[in-house]
């Protein structure tokens, strides 16, 4: 599977991101937002389309004399890539196309440490995928990859990653990763990957482009977006909100529950098959869930108070009706206090569930063709 780079200039890729937002658009449009010539958009968009970026749709009649409108929106023909993270139990792989559509998925049980297995199984699906469809012969733009861990104070480009992880700890994973595929690599914490995948294929565009993600899975993360991009702080590390809650105490995360679950006699022996059990412990799930509520509260008021965002969306790898619940608690508990005169971000539950993770790390490839435009 051969890696081909797509590139843009800078103001192709903000009629990208511009199309992207508006889902479609007409060039008479188009170049109204952007203020450019309609001639110099005539040639941009045709320009696009040769590289297979953008396409028309079918002429929309306006009731004015003349040719009707032609509305042209993304096209996936740009090329596609592929996600892949892996969770206490179980790996995710996705493919996703240039408009951010996912094409195939999988989700298998996982278990081992290793970071060699974890390439094996990757290069392998990709191998299926390529020989039974040729929609996966086409342009490829590269590998995206979610961790579960926070960069080392010595190096951006290694991870603390998770003890279960402990194969992966310390090592430069898109570089070895690259030099095993022989593909490009990206690498971004898991949380990171929710946040992007939020603002690709969720709410955020529409609660005005900025929101701050809590990602409960294994442990307890967030994501920022900001003007579009997804904001990594000085050492990559922005949104690391596990260090507001140590381990010396009960934490707002997936562990904790597998441990509640197991002391009250579910014999479960990670998240993949928490699903199975957590309608036989109702009154234990609620519970864990308000004291849940609670602690993320100081982590909805320290992002709403630094970021003043549009919209704070819970997600993670738990299962659907976990996080839903611990959104509607914190939404509905009068988490302002006394400023309820402020204006206030909508507090919602990822749409994308457990998947928020390897959707953001298959657009990590995608992103890094139009992530420099800016208006």
């Amino acid at each position: 599977m051969n890696a081909a780079q797509l590139k843009m200039t800078e103001l192709q890729k903000r009629i990208v991101w511009r199309i992207r937002q508006s889902r479609e658009i007409s060039r008479i449009e188009l170049a109204r937002a952007l203020h450019l010539a309609p001639a110099a958009m005539t040639r941009l968009t045709r320009e696009l389309t040769s590289l297979g970026v953008i396409a028309e749709l079918e002429a929309a009649q306006t009731g004015d004399r003349g040719r009707p409108t032609v509305p042209i929106t993304l096209s996936g023909q740009a090329g596609y890539a592929v996600g892949a993270t892996v969770h206490p139990g179980w790996i995710d792989m996705v493919a996703s196309d240039f408009t951010g559509r996912q094409a195939a998925f999988l989700r298998a049980p996982f278990h081992s440490p290793r970071l060699e297995d974890f390439s094996d199984t990757v290069e392998k699906w990709m191998a299926g995928l390529s020989a039974s469809d040729a929609a996966f012969r086409g342009r490829f733009l590269g590998l995206g990859v979610a961790a579960p861990g926070p960069t080392t104070k010595d190096d951006p480009d290694r991870r603390h990653v998770v003890e279960w992880l402990s194969g992966w700890r310390g090592r430069d994973l898109a570089l070895d990763l690259s030099d095993r595929l022989f593909m490009p690599v990206w690498v971004e914490n898991d949380a990171n990957c929710a946040a992007l995948a939020e603002l690709y294929c969720g709410g955020v565009l529409a609660h005005g482009g900025s929101a701050i993600v809590l990602f409960l899975g294994h442990g307890v993360g967030g994501g920022v977006i900001m003007q579009r991009d997804v904001f990594l702080g000085e050492f990559r590390n922005a949104g690391e909100i596990g260090r507001l809650f140590p381990g010396s105490h009960p934490r707002p995360s997936g562990i904790d529950l597998l441990k509640e679950l197991r002391a009250a006699g579910a014999a479960i022996t990670d998240l993949f098959e928490m699903e199975q059990v957590i309608a036989s412990y109702p009154a234990l799930i609620e519970a864990w869930c308000l004291r849940v509520a609670d602690q993320l509260v100081l982590a909805v008021h320290s992002g709403v108070a630094w970021f003043d965002p549009g919209a704070v969306i819970l997600s993670g790898a738990l299962p659907a009706q976990l996080v839903n619940r611990v959104t509607e608690l914190i939404a509905g508990g009068g988490w302002l206090g006394p400023h309820q005169h402020l204006p206030q971000p909508a507090i919602i539950a990822s749409a994308l569930g457990s998947k928020s993770v390897v959707i953001g790390a298959s657009l990590l490839p995608i992103h890094a063709c139009t992530v420099a435009a800016s208006e």
